[in-house]
């Protein structure tokens, strides 16, 4: 060894300085990593590792039922087969899965994509959670499905309530219906803190809609242990680590003032192909019956509609799904000549064989209303306050409008005088 060279014992020694020193590095960045993963973020990830064999399935809860006066039940709810997809577990889901069940249940192209976003968002929001894809799967549907389970990862037939309105047609307006809840609602719904998932269903209209957070109770959780594949494994429920599940709280029921009895009447007497009918209690002002033709079958949109059927609902000149009873404007007939007759009658101003003369007609405003029936437009003669006892309703019915509706404003009497007259009335017509 000349002056000024190293040997090769002191290059051994500087390479496994730095080994050493590389090593060291390396055991200190595994540490560092090690630390994060079993102290920092342990829970997180201990979390992650259950749900990749456990699986949570929501109960859903009876909705309410809704009755009349009587204790008569008007909807209830039964029991319905529903597909559910659970992403996290459904291998191919939207290459294989979702076509083998297009074509098993009949679904068409609109259909099968519908199906894929569904499960495209469910898998971006809630991966473990079953996200609803079809209701009420009758049992020709159930059959081949349960048949061929192992080429369905991740998708389960669930029995779950449905609403089940007994009177059909009868009242749909005032009761309502249920549909899916849309993506806008459900955003809105979670941010006011009220639990809707994906799929789930909300009242629209009627005592369905005003009375949802009441008649809609609360859901339960069950879990399972699962395989990749999704499938429930019996008998490691103790790996759960005795967590027990959450049972399911049932919706209150509404019981409303409405009388079936005089309602089913109601709906047998109305002669009209479209119109409506309203019976009230004139003291409570309760209603015992409301009728509005033509009506539609809530059990139909209970579902989910096709695009056919609900273009035929919208599109019928008859306009099914209007309210009649409060969306659209009648004159009140006939029968409210009864009314200001005896309110005539009890403010003393008129007799049994009093008269009053009609002009031919009444103005609002700047609009005239003509009378149609006795006389011809225009022609001024007189009317009797009380009709002659051999006159029939058909007649009656007929009679002078104009002199009826103008016939309190035909005595000189002020405005003070007519809350008398209107008891006197009330007292009469009870």
């Amino acid at each position: 060894m000349t002056l000024g060279e190293t040997s090769e014992g002191r290059d051994l020694k500087v390479r496994y300085l730095y080994l050493a020193i590389l090593m060291m590095l390396g055991l200190l960045v595994l540490g560092i990593r090690l630390y994060r993963l079993q102290i920092a973020q342990g829970d997180e990830y201990a979390a992650k590792s259950v749900d990749n064999f456990v699986k949570k399935i929501r109960v859903p809860a009876d909705r309410g039922m809704i009755k009349d006066r009587r204790g008569e039940i008007l909807v209830d709810n039964r029991p319905s087969f529903d597909l559910f997809v659970t992403p996290a577990f459904c291998q191919k889901c939207r290459e294989e899965v979702l076509p083998k069940l297009a074509g098993w249940l009949s679904w068409d192209e609109e259909q099968l994509e519908r199906a894929r976003e569904q499960v495209r968002l469910a898998k971006h929001t809630a991966p473990f959670q079953p996200s609803l894809l079809r209701v009420d799967l009758t049992r020709d549907e159930v059959d081949p499905l349960n048949a061929q389970k192992l080429e369905l990862p991740g998708v389960d037939i669930l029995r779950v309530p449905h609403r089940n309105y007994r009177k059909g047609p009868m009242m749909a307006h005032l009761l309502g219906y249920m549909n899916e809840v849309t993506q806008e609602e459900l955003d809105r719904l979670n941010a006011e803190r009220i639990e809707y998932a994906l799929g789930d269903y909300i009242g629209r209209r009627g005592v369905e809609r005003f009375y949802e957070q009441r008649l809609r109770g609360v859901d339960g959780l069950r879990k399972e242990v699962v395989n990749a594949r999704g499938e429930p494994i019996p008998g490691l429920s103790e790996l759960l680590g005795g967590e027990e599940a959450v049972a399911t709280k049932p919706g209150q029921n509404v019981v409303l003032s409405i009388d079936w009895r005089l309602q089913e009447a109601a709906e047998q007497a109305f002669p009209g192909v479209a119109g409506a009918l309203v019976a009230m209690d004139v003291k409570s002002g309760f209603l015992l019956a409301i009728v509005s033709r033509p009506s539609f079958d809530p059990n139909l949109l209970s579902g989910r509609v096709s695009p056919a059927q609900l273009s035929a609902l919208v599109k019928d000149p008859l306009q099914p799904m209007v309210y009649r009873p409060t969306a659209q404007h009648y004159s009140p007939g006939s029968t409210f000549k009864t009314f200001t007759m005896l309110a005539a009658l009890g403010s003393g101003a008129f007799g049994p064989h009093s008269s009053v003369t009609c002009t031919g007609g009444y103005r609002l405003g700047s609009r005239v209303w003509r009378c149609m029936h006795q006389h011809r437009r225009w022609a001024r003669h007189s009317v009797s306050v009380l009709p002659p006892e051999s006159m029939s309703w058909r007649k009656f019915r007929g009679s002078c409008q104009a002199a009826s509706i103008t016939m309190p404003e035909r005595r000189a009497a002020t405005p003070k005088d007519w809350p008398s007259t209107a008891r006197s009335a009330r007292a009469m017509t009870t």
